[in-house]
């Protein structure tokens, strides 16, 4: 995981099992986009 600089702030989202993006569900993109292509592998 890479080291955080400079100024840092915590995001709390709330999302249900039915919110979606482009057809997909929401905590799956969500998942998807912020965890490295390396760790599904």
């Amino acid at each position: 995981m890479e080291e955080l600089k400079g100024e840092v702030k915590l995001l709390r989202i709330y999302i249900s099992n039915t919110d979606k993006f482009k057809h997909n569900l929401m905590y799956e993109v969500l998942v998807y986009t912020t965890t490295p292509k390396s760790f599904f592998v």
